[in-house]
């Protein structure tokens, strides 16, 4: 619809036309009015998440101890949502919580981390003393008389023991501007240098002399009936032996000791909040693995009701899954295990209760 307007000026009539505004596009077609698709504003990752680090500090073997600072970098982006929660190349701050070092009859060491802090490269910080646990248990084959216990770029996982909730708009512009670890930049912070041996030298020897043989003696005869007259002759000499003056034996060099390898990815029930032991009577299957009969001890952190569980026995891990905790209203009066009917006629373990407990943890089949 169109406006008509007369303006008069000095005798003369104007007629001016006016039009409705149209709505401007943009370059996609859509108007600049039209509903924008919104953006999530938090993530949540889940408990059991595991996010891969690299060290960017070695741990050196003689001065390593339980409360020194740990530093590392996310080697690998984690995704929560289809959108980028942790990208690769984050900082993370922890500390050494335990620390078993190698002995003259060990080639293994045990270190267990707690994770303090992720900082983003935008500066986004996340304090994990106040935000659910973050950990990580090693087993290391190191040698006893290796300068260092853990090298620049040494793998390991980060393991999430709760949920933890992360700022969707500050991790995407944090992913923005991150670079990733290049390993090129881990370079062994070891300052051993091997000696290379030496190989000694030959014996010297002398050539002796050769001896004399001497002359036989010399018979004149003087006719018939006359002894003959005898010149004796000259004895031989005896010749001299090689003189051998001995050569110098070689040295053996010295080898630098094997570089330190994370070797396995192991549970730590003293830092964990609950520690449960339960016994099976007959072998059963646990998250595809197979538990002969025996008693076993169960580990996990926080309230639940998920949570990644570590199931151990004689204090070696046996199975890492995910478990529902539960708290009933009664306390079990023993310890009760409930399995059902798998493949095959195996059987899987379902739950377990524990004598004077409310707790109950349930295993996915």
């Amino acid at each position: 619809m169109r406006c008509i307007r007369f303006l008069a000026f000095a005798g003369f009539v104007f007629i001016a036309f006016s039009f409705p505004a149209r709505p401007q596009d943009n370059p996609d077609g859509a108007p600049q009015n039209a509903a924008q698709p919104t953006q999530r504003s938090s993530l949540l990752l889940p408990a059991g998440t595991n996010v891969s680090l690299a060290l960017t500090r070695p741990l050196w073997m003689r001065s390593a101890k339980p409360g020194d600072d740990v530093y590392a970098m996310t080697a690998f982006p984690v995704s929560a949502d289809n959108q980028i929660a942790i990208p690769a190349g984050t900082y993370v701050a922890g500390i050494i919580d335990e620390l078993t070092k190698p002995g003259h009859f060990s080639n293994h060491a045990e270190v267990h981390i707690r994770f303090t802090k992720l900082v983003f490269a935008n500066g986004y910080t996340i304090l994990l003393d106040t935000a659910p646990p973050a950990i990580s248990n090693l087993r290391v084959q190191v040698s006893y008389n290796s300068d260092i216990l853990l090298d620049n770029g040494a793998p390991m996982e980060m393991l999430l023991g709760t949920a933890l909730p992360l700022d969707a708009a500050r991790a995407a512009e944090a992913g923005r501007i991150s670079k990733p670890p290049e390993l090129t930049q881990f370079r062994t912070a070891s300052r051993c240098v091997p000696t290379p041996g030496t190989p000694g030298s030959a014996p010297t020897v002398i050539p002796g002399t050769p001896g004399t043989s001497g002359t036989p003696p010399t018979v004149i005869s003087n006719g018939p009936g006359v002894p003959p007259t005898v010149i004796p002759g000259t004895s031989g000499t005896p010749g001299t032996a090689p003189t051998v003056i001995p050569g110098s034996s070689g040295t053996a060099g010295v080898a630098c000791p094997a570089p330190p390898v994370v070797i396995q990815q192991v549970p730590s029930a003293r830092t964990a909040d609950h520690v449960k032991s339960f016994t099976i009577s007959v072998p059963v299957y646990l998250a595809g693995t197979p538990l002969t009969s025996g008693t076993y001890r169960v580990a996990w952190s926080g309230p639940g009701p998920e949570a990644p569980v570590d199931v151990t026995r004689n204090g070696k891990l046996v199975v890492h899954t995910h478990a529902h905790i539960a708290t009933l209203g009664e306390r079990a009066e023993s310890d009760h295990v409930e399995s059902s009917a798998g493949p095959n006629g195996t059987l899987a373990l379902k739950t377990v209760r524990f004598a004077g407990d409310t707790l109950q943890i349930s295993f996915a089949e």
